[in-house]
């Protein structure tokens, strides 16, 4: 066995939902980009490197009419993800122990094929098997994702790489104890440094902060095992061109070219050849360290174009709120709007107002762009009606922008949830089961959502089988056992029902 397979056996990399490994995410991209990506509902998906298969699973409770293959080194890592599939009663998910360099040819082709933390963490003559998997197992109109580390933003972390290896070599010990000793030697460094001020002493806290915040099995696996290749994108996109791949764009949202001023967007076109050389031009401009980028055959026609004409066949749903609710805006200020992963944005462009806030209003929901259209009309009124045909295209216009700006999510497809509270509710079974044992569950719309204590508490039991009035009783059991603590305000029922309240709203029940 291969000290690779050895590495994650000894320390399995707990895999979680990943909403842009999702194929709902991938579809939408590769349409953008012109391609005719197959639907999700009815498609082929293989994660390689899938670890104990959380990305995968709530994947396939969701899409019971696709097919999804994971495929790892570590048969440990392969026999927890089984175990987890086969108590969920998934029939359309396998898992396989395979080596890239000889998969089972019996396995076939695939729609979207996904590798996240693979390829920087693996020799040259295994990144080679891996892009060869895709030119040989990615079907004509397919999407692959993968994620890798690049320079220049992986200089920095690689200065703290080094010290952790450094300080780790020859030390006895499981990888538990190696990632305890260097994460302690990091904070070390960074608490110790003489000159606080100094660039490098910002560089070293900004690290001891993330290896602070990250789990034993990302360190370990991401700082401490033998390889960690990062490149440049230019060099990446050269050994995928090789391999009969072409680059389609990122995952989104990724600033790129979004918050630099005009005169500098247009030097960086100047002195670009193609979007590849311009994607490199702005990660030394950005510092970007890491890539999670997107390919298809380079035989597959592709037309960077066709994403406006894309737009109208899609659905829109709300990755950003607004600062303040509708009552509280001045209809003469800047409105603004905070995403999901804290970046914001500030307008005072009425369609992109009531675009956003009539997407964040239908939360949880998606909303077809045709339905978005008349939501922002009756928000804007003769503001719209003077001249329909060019209001709509600002908004076509405005919904890609904003989806690239990480404000806005487009999507192919939209899985079952409910959206009422029924009196017997059911939670997404793989959440339920999370729930038994940790606070981080998958949402049906393929997100990891913490949870409260009550809220763990009381999602463990959305079998089916607790009304309201029996979920209260156990909850009033569970405060004057002490087990959980009470909520301020209310009672047993109206905890319950706030309880529930969140669960329906982050996507954890069930449709009936």
């Amino acid at each position: 066995m291969s000290s690779v397979a050895d590495a994650y056996d000894a320390m399995p990399y707990t895999a979680r939902p990943r909403r842009s490994t999702h194929p709902d995410t991938l579809a939408v991209n590769g349409r953008l980009a012109g391609l005719n990506a197959p639907p999700i509902t009815k498609c082929r998906f293989l994660e390689v490197g899938c670890g104990t298969g959380g990305n995968l699973i709530p994947m396939a409770a969701t899409l019971p009419d696709s097919q999804f293959v994971g495929i790892d080194i570590s048969p440990v890592q392969i026999e927890l993800a089984r175990a987890e599939a086969k108590a969920l009663g998934l029939a359309n998910l396998r898992f396989e122990t395979q080596d890239l360099a000889a998969m089972d040819p019996a396995l076939g082709q695939f729609d979207y094929i996904v590798a996240h933390g693979v390829y920087s963490w693996v020799p040259p003559a295994v990144q080679d098997a891996l892009l060869a998997l895709y030119r040989s197992r990615l079907t004509p109109a397919g999407v692959g994702y993968i994620s890798y580390n690049t320079y220049p933003g992986w200089h920095f972390r690689g200065i703290t790489r080094q010290a952790m290896l450094d300080r780790v070599a020859g030390i006895p010990g499981d990888p538990a104890t190696k990632t305890r000793v260097a994460r302690e030697y990091v904070r070390f460094l960074a608490t110790a440094a003489p000159e606080p001020d100094m660039p490098y002493s910002h560089v070293l806290q900004s690290e001891a902060d993330l290896i602070g915040s990250e789990s034993d099995h990302y360190v370990f696996h991401d700082y401490l095992e033998d390889d960690n290749r990062p490149v440049l994108f230019r060099e990446f996109a050269a050994h995928t061109g090789r391999h009969q791949l072409k680059y389609i764009g990122e995952v989104l949202p990724f600033p790129f070219l979004g918050g630099l001023a005009e005169e500098i967007v247009k030097l960086l076109q100047e002195m670009s050849s193609d979007l590849v050389d311009l994607e490199q031009h702005v990660d030394f401009l950005r510092n970007r360290s890491f890539r999670r980028t997107l390919l298809c055959h380079a035989a597959a026609a592709t037309d960077p174009k066709a994403a406006l004409g894309v737009v109208p066949s899609l659905l829109v749903s709300a990755n950003a709120r607004p600062a303040l609710p509708d009552s509280e805006v001045d209809p003469d200020a800047a409105q603004d709007f905070i995403a999901n992963d804290g970046m914001s944005i500030s307008t005072r462009n009425p369609i992109v107002t009531a675009m956003l806030r009539a997407a964040f209003a239908a939360w949880p929901a998606a909303v077809p762009v045709s339905r978005l259209e008349q939501l922002v009309a009756d928000r804007l009124g003769s503001a719209w009606t003077k001249d329909p045909g060019r209001a709509r295209r600002i908004l076509h216009q405005q919904l890609l922008d904003q989806y690239r700006n990480g404000m806005l999510m487009l999507n192919t497809h939209m899985p079952d949830f409910a959206l009422s509270i029924p009196e017997r509710p059911v939670a997404f079974a793989p959440a339920r089961r999370a729930a038994a044992t940790g606070t981080m569950v998958p949402t049906i719309r393929h997100f990891q959502q913490p949870l409260e204590p009550m809220d763990q508490f009381v999602l463990t039991r959305l079998d089916g089988t607790n009304d309201h009035a029996a979920l209260a009783t156990a909850l009033a059991s569970a405060v004057a056992g002490g087990t959980l603590e009470a909520r301020p305000e209310g009672d047993p029922p109206a905890w319950v029902d706030l309880t529930l309240q969140r669960l329906a709203y982050t996507t954890l029940l069930e449709a009936k």
